[in-house]
């Protein structure tokens, strides 16, 4: 698929690539998708709707912006990755002390080796310590998932996840088109902001609020900003995630701090 072969479902398209921002860091190489969403989102609310909750700036200035404002862009998507990272290693390294250790106590408890013993307990706090170093990231959030990292990003566009709004989307292709018109009725509702993502991507959505119909204006920083209306709204976001590749995706709401 094509985002071409959505053409006849949308109302308005306008191309962005966040390949042309990227450059050559090999820190942001794998994009910038994430941070994009938020600075996207952050731009809309931050210059307001109309009564209908169409925003009041187009698509094209809203691009040169995030064009503008591309260091910062990069700088909390470096930020994001490197948490991860350093996250993700030590816990690593954890799990790399806590298996050492449980064969190290296995062979002390089999020999009767009480030294053995007492260097499992002790690589046992060693892993205590590792983790609790990598939770120390996070100081503000109270785990180190990935949930708690696209909070932190979040939280530098002013955003912010409401308690028990995230959903998971999963489903065979088939079965996600189904899914992807329920999410349009229901889950979006007027004036709410979402970010989607697999894991690997991300992907941002406004509902307006007109009395009669809303539109859903979805951006994808591979492919651009989507507006579509009605039914179509749903053949939007399915094309979206079925270009994305993955079966499994997490909505999550934001609002404002």
């Amino acid at each position: 698929m094509r985002i071409q072969d959505l053409a006849s479902y949308w109302s308005e398209f306008t191309p962005f690539a966040q390949s042309s921002l990227q450059g050559t860091n090999p820190v942001i190489a794998g994009g910038l998708c994430l941070s994009l969403v938020g600075a996207w989102t952050e731009r809309i609310w931050g210059l307001g709707c109309d009564s209908a909750g169409v925003p009041r700036e187009n698509a094209s200035s809203r691009f040169a912006a995030l064009a503008n404002d591309l260091p910062r862009i990069r700088t909390h998507q470096h930020l994001y990755r490197g948490r991860n990272d350093l996250v993700n290693a030590g816990l690593s390294r954890a799990n790399q002390l806590d298996q050492y250790a449980d064969i190290i106590g296995v062979h002390g408890a089999t020999a009767g080796d009480d030294e053995m013993t007492h260097a499992a307990l002790a690589l046992k706090q060693m892993v205590i310590q590792v983790q609790a170093m990598a939770a120390s990231l996070y100081a503000q959030v109270p785990t180190t998932t990935v949930h708690d990292h696209i909070i932190r990003l979040m939280f530098a566009y002013r955003l912010q996840i409401p308690q028990g709004r995230d959903y998971t989307l999963t489903g065979a292709n088939h079965e996600v088109i189904k899914l992807a018109m329920s999410v349009v009725d229901t889950l979006f509702e007027k004036r709410t902001f979402w970010l989607i993502t697999n894991g690997s991507h991300a992907i941002g959505a406004y509902r307006t609020a007109g009395m009669f119909h809303t539109d859903v204006y979805f951006y994808d920083p591979n492919y651009g900003e989507i507006r579509a209306s009605g039914s179509n709204r749903a053949m939007i976001l399915f094309g979206l995630l079925r270009l994305n590749q993955a079966t499994s995706y997490k909505f999550y709401q934001l609002v404002r701090t």
